[in-house]
């Protein structure tokens, strides 16, 4: 079962690690370059990466996918209850993480959602 090791998003982002199996994570975020960035910086610990561009790619990736995955990670642009709602439905043990830049557009309700010390500000210190 992967564990969460590191969440100080000064240092790093989060690091997963395991003890039997590879751990996985599901990034969603609409910038292609982000998530290729991640899926990098994730391959390089030796972490799995499934990676959607919509809420709709990343609702199939968790149907299909949910039992392989240690954690997801969304951008803050990406939030909705919806989808926290669905990911908690699909996958009520997975953590939630989340990213963000720029906040301009974020609404209140959004920042609402999201638990402390887990946000992780861009750009990334890999």
């Amino acid at each position: 079962m992967a564990t969460l090791t590191s969440v100080n998003p000064h240092n790093d982002p989060q690091v997963l690690q395991n003890s039997s199996e590879r751990a996985s994570v599901l990034v969603i975020d609409r910038f292609d370059m982000v998530r290729q960035l991640l899926e990098q910086a994730f391959d390089l610990k030796g972490i799995s990466v499934f990676s959607a561009s919509s809420t709709s790619e990343a609702l199939d990736i968790l149907s299909s996918s949910n039992s392989e995955l240690s954690a997801v990670l969304i951008d803050i642009q990406e939030v909705s209850g919806g989808l926290l709602r669905c990911i908690s439905a699909l996958a009520p043990s997975i953590p939630i993480f989340f990213t963000g830049g720029s906040f301009s557009g974020v609404t209140k309700d959004q920042i609402a959602l999201v638990s402390p010390g887990r946000l992780f500000r861009k750009p990334f210190d890999l």
